[in-house]
């Protein structure tokens, strides 16, 4: 956290509502909106299962070289470079290299089906479909540590990337990428520590408790408040401090 530094981005507003963007059909929002989750999915904020990871990357090869071509598209064509294009940097060296197959199976798929329109701005939005039901899609980030119990005697420190979005509150390693826990409104209990240097979790459900500190626990608590719908952004108050998702 001593270590944090501002940054500075062009992104979608986190308090867009999905219901709001399934309607959205200009083409240039739909690639503006694309080349967002692209770049999440690309840095490893889209955990997913393989699946998921597959479709997309073969959704991506289409935009980006279009229709498939067996002399073109050989299995050796899906190298480290093309690759990182295409899925998470954290897949790449782990996974990547035995999806190549699956990838090239349902691009070819894509490529040859007559009911999916080829049109740039339809494919972008037909990505952009399958990010949806992602617990961290629309999330903003930040950065921030806890605390673990390695022993009885130390603590083990992990790096995280904090996660809020209209879904609710989602906490990711940020080395490995893994998704260590994902909270819906409704399930879970903030506070915000002394001087804004960390803030508390209270899950309902499971009974777990954690702290996470960060220099942005005021920012992330402030958002808490207003996309879990306890405070409209004219109201401030003690309130602000702590409440149930």
């Amino acid at each position: 956290p001593q270590r944090e530094k501002p940054q500075l981005f062009l992104r979608r507003d986190v308090r867009l509502p999905l219901e709001i963007e399934k309607k959205v059909e200009d083409p240039l929002a739909i690639l503006i909106l694309f080349d967002e989750a692209r770049h999440c999915l690309l840095k490893g904020f889209f955990p997913a299962p393989d699946s998921k990871l597959i479709t997309l990357a073969s959704l991506l090869l289409q935009i980006i070289y279009g229709n498939y071509e067996s002399k073109k598209h050989k299995q050796g064509f899906l190298n480290e470079e093309n690759l990182k294009s295409i899925v998470p940097i954290s897949k790449v060296k782990s996974k990547a290299y035995h999806w190549t197959s699956r990838i090239l199976h349902e691009y070819k798929a894509l490529s040859t089906s007559e009911g999916v329109s080829k049109e740039m701005h339809h494919l972008q939005r037909l990505f952009l479909q399958s990010c949806w039901d992602i617990p961290t899609y629309g999330a903003a980030f930040f950065t921030g540590q806890v605390y673990t119990k390695a022993s009885a005697s130390n603590h083990k420190v992990i790096r995280v990337s904090v996660g809020v979005n209209t879904k609710g509150l989602h906490l990711m390693n940020m080395e490995t990428k893994a998704l260590l826990i994902s909270l819906e409104y409704g399930t879970f209990m903030w506070q915000l520590g002394h001087a804004d240097q960390y803030f508390q979790i209270h899950s309902r459900d499971n009974k777990m408790n954690f702290i996470v500190h960060t220099k942005q626990s005021g920012l992330i608590v402030k958002l808490l408040m207003k996309l879990s719908g306890h405070v409209t952004p004219t109201e401030k108050g003690p309130t602000d401090k702590y409440a149930y998702g």
